[in-house]
């Protein structure tokens, strides 16, 4: 019961396929706010402190990544 688009692009990421399969997919409708740290935030106010992208956070909690990891890792840009 997960999206096509999750299940490739975690694969993608290099996730083993038994945890891609069995990580549960974060629901569409994304929370407002996000706890770390003792703070609370919404997206797009995590995205200026830290200067990562709304769409980078959201689309690595939608890929089943924990908030802590989806505001922590850094962002690579390809290209």
């Amino acid at each position: 019961n997960i999206n096509y688009n999750t299940l490739r692009n975690r694969l993608n990421a290099g996730w083993p396929i038994s945890k891609a399969l069995s990580t549960p997919a974060h629901n569409k409708c994304h929370p407002r706010s996000l706890s770390y740290n003792g703070k609370t935030l919404s997206i797009a106010e995590w995205s200026r402190k830290l200067g990562v992208a709304e769409r980078t956070i959201s689309r690595r909690l939608a890929n089943g990544w924990s908030v802590e990891r989806a505001l922590t890792t850094p962002h690579i840009r390809r290209g």
